[in-house]
């Protein structure tokens, strides 16, 4: 079944799956692709723009994603889920006259939010997403101990900076979609590597250098074989404490990398699916980074989950749609920021097993609520059959939260990074938009980027008092001692972009999010695959990459 999207006017196709799903929910066919639908539910989540403020409660200086002057009550986590006030005293009636969607915008407005989820985490302030970490610095969905600037370090990352989802990874830099590497700098897609530095696709390799698709190698220069005494020699001619060579090094392992074959996705011990990153996992469709699952539709970031479609950032979730941030729950619908509850729809922060709640907003512990108001199991059952028609006359279920109702601006969460838009854009769809000062760092000295000295030998320990310029915005950044120790412990050049510009470049590294039909350049089997029809790389369906690689 096709349908139009009602933003973007594109054609999109329901399938069967997904249609008995929706029957099975009793929700309507969606109006929305599923890139519509995910851009909406990004702009309910701002991972990396912080702000100081004070908490609301005990007035205390915190660090948190919502800005000073935003409307929203922010509370401190400690404070949010303490006994000193109570959620439900914000509860009301339903007003049938009115939209629905109105009403829960004034409560949103009304009720505490939690300023940061840092959970059991210690020197962490600056981070997002954050659980069993220790002194970690501007980085995002965190299980880690000294990881600076990243985004996914997990499962006992340790003493890594500027890298985008690594597990199990200890002293690596700038690396993107590694596993269990140690002293690695500048791969991406590495397993098991130990001493290993610009390269792409290599497993269990140690003394590697700028190389593509190895396995189990060790004493490599660019794909060839080198004595440990060559290599050795060899590698002394490349001065990685210099931007220059490091620029150089990446030019060339990446034209190394797009002259050979690659696989159409990366789909380990998974069966009948479609999308990218998919672990351990079966039936699978349109969708991305899932780990674990089991019947899952167009969605993003699902670990360990069962019955999933049109949801992003999951973790142990079963019977969930049109979902944002959601953990160990059941039975959830159009909601935004749920854990270890069930039953919930059209809500919003909803904790420590809730049940059976309907439009609230920062419950704990709470069952048969609708507006933050307490009813009766039976009352609840009436008034949440009444609240599903009128919503359906004013033509407001069956679809996530519109945008009027997200707590931040479009600008400042997940949306903008993965669908830019401009200003005026974002306004025209109904995203608020944020004109976002930078504040200048108090410092003795600002230098541009491209005024560094070349080599990082060169570089003074009062730097630390200095602000650079990006190379790309303009943007001023600091560097930290802990950061200079580390650039000079490892023999690296100081970065020369602001920590947000090198987010993004990881980010690009990665193919987008999107699904295109392209044959096989070996047996000429046709595919669904990452890599859009007009790319220049050779790309292999699984069986002949396996061939050819093993």
């Amino acid at each position: 079944m096709s349908a139009i999207c009602s933003q973007c006017q594109q054609a999109f196709t329901t399938s069967n799956g997904d249609k008995a799903l929706y029957e099975r929910l009793h929700v309507p066919v969606p109006k929305f692709c599923p890139e519509c639908s995910h851009q909406r539910r990004f702009s309910f989540r701002n991972e990396r723009k912080y702000y100081k403020r004070k908490c609301d409660l005990t007035g205390k200086e915190i660090v948190t994603i919502f800005a000073p002057e935003s409307p929203y009550k922010v509370y401190q986590r400690e404070a949010w889920f303490s006994d000193r006030y109570d959620p439900l005293s914000y509860g009301r009636d339903i007003d049938f006259s009115r939209p629905f969607f109105e009403q829960l915008k004034e409560l949103s407005c009304a009720v505490p939010w939690e300023h940061m989820v840092i959970i059991n985490s210690e020197n962490c302030d600056y981070c997002n997403f954050v659980v069993n970490s220790r002194n970690c610095y501007l980085s995002v969905r965190v299980d880690a101990e000294d990881a600076y600037y990243c985004y996914l370090p997990f499962n006992g990352t340790k003493s890594c900076m500027d890298c985008y989802d690594v597990v199990g990874c200890e002293l690596c830099y700038e690396c993107v979609d590694c596993t269990n590497c140690r002293e690695c700098k500048y791969l991406q897609r590495c397993k098991q590597c130990v001493n290993t530095d610009f390269s792409i696709d290599c497993i269990g390799c140690t003394h590697c250098f700028g190389c593509a698709g190895l396995r189990h190698k060790e004493y490599h220069i660019f794909n060839e074989p080198r004595s440990r005494e060559e290599y050795e020699r060899e590698l002394r001619e490349y001065d990685t404490m210099r931007s220059s060579v490091v620029y150089a090094c990446q030019k060339r392992i990446r034209e190394l990398d797009r002259n050979r074959p690659h696989r159409f996705a990366i789909h380990d011990q998974t069966e009948e699916a479609t999308g990218d990153y998919i672990v351990k996992s079966r039936r699978i469709q349109n969708s991305f980074d899932i780990e674990e699952c089991e019947d899952v539709s167009d969605s993003i970031g699902i670990e360990y989950g069962k019955d999933v479609a049109r949801s992003a950032f999951l973790y142990h979730p079963e019977l969930c749609y049109e979902q944002l941030s959601v953990t160990y729950s059941q039975n959830v619908y159009f909601s935004y920021g749920v854990y270890n509850s069930h039953n919930i729809e059209y809500s919003m922060m909803v904790h420590q097993s809730s049940s059976d709640c309907f439009g609230c907003v920062g419950l704990k512990r709470n069952n048969y609520c609708i507006l933050n108001k307490q009813y009766s199991k039976e009352e609840y059952e009436i008034l949440r059959v009444k609240l599903i028609n009128h919503m359906r006359k004013t033509g407001e279920y069956g679809e996530f939260f519109p945008p009027s109702l997200s707590p931040f601006a479009y600008n400042e969460t997940v949306a903008q990074e993965y669908y830019p838009l401009t200003k005026c854009t974002a306004e025209e769809q109904g995203f608020r938009w944020r004109d976002i000062e930078e504040e200048l760092p108090k410092v003795k000295r600002i230098i541009k980027a491209n005024q560094l000295p070349d080599s990082q030998s060169d570089i003074p320990d009062d730097v630390l008092n200095w602000a650079i310029q990006g190379e790309k915005t303009d943007r001023p950044f600091k560097i930290m001692k802990r950061e200079l120790q580390f650039y000079r412990s490892e023999k690296l050049p100081l970065p020369r972009f602001h920590p947000d510009e090198r987010h993004h470049a990881r980010v690009t590294l990665r193919n987008p999010r999107k699904l295109w039909k392209r044959n096989c350049a070996k047996c000429g089997e046709e595919m669904q695959t990452t890599y859009s029809p007009e790319r220049p790389e050779i790309v292999y369906c699984e069986k002949c990459y396996l061939k050819e690689v093993y």
